[in-house]
């Protein structure tokens, strides 16, 4: 499972931190909502790259249905 929580949007680009496990560590990256470029500022330290892709494949989702939301969860099996 992965929290997302928006930081902030504007008409360009949305930024998210996004906590693995709905745990306190957290990694931030943003988005570029017309390429889809992405910006990672930090990883989460325990798991550096898996939940970063499970978050980036969401806002992504989230971009291309203009639907930002200011929080999300993603859970997989």
């Amino acid at each position: 499972m992965v929290r997302l929580q928006k930081q902030y949007e504007t008409v360009n680009t949305v930024k998210y931190n996004y906590y693995p496990n709905n745990g306190t560590d957290y990694g931030t990256f943003s988005v570029d909502k017309t390429t889809l470029n992405f910006t990672v500022e930090c990883l989460d330290p325990i798991y550096p790259e898996l939940f970063f892709f499970k978050a980036l494949i969401k806002v992504k989702e989230m971009i291309a249905n203009n639907d930002c939301k200011d929080e999300a969860s993603i859970i997989w099996y």
